[in-house]
């Protein structure tokens, strides 16, 4: 899925764990509820993504763009969101992030 671009889709309690998707577009995609463990999204564009409970667990998500996504209750225990752009926009209401690396301090 590298280049790809499912940005304004819905796709909601989706599967994509282990998706390989770095550098994709996911602006505006409802990914809810969505099962993204072990994902691949290196430079994905997330800007106001909808990923509440979303699973992604160990997910690579370094220098994504997240300006605006909503991670409410998303589980991203061992993600790494290490130079992830405009992480200080992001929601993370209620998420799980233990051993998340990358989070300001």
């Amino acid at each position: 899925m590298t280049k790809a671009n499912p940005a304004r889709s819905h796709l909601a309690r989706a599967d994509l764990r282990r998706i390989q998707a770095a550098g994709a577009h996911f602006d505006d995609t409802h990914l809810t509820k969505s099962e993204m463990e072990d994902a691949d999204l290196r430079r994905a564009s997330l800007v106001r993504a909808s990923l509440p409970g979303a699973i992604l667990r160990g997910a690579d998500l370094r220098q994504a763009d997240l300006r605006d996504a909503d991670f409410t209750g998303a589980d991203l225990t061992g993600a790494d969101l290490t130079g992830a752009k405009n992480l200080s926009t992001a929601g993370f209401d209620g998420a799980v992030l233990k051993g998340t690396r990358g989070m300001p301090s």
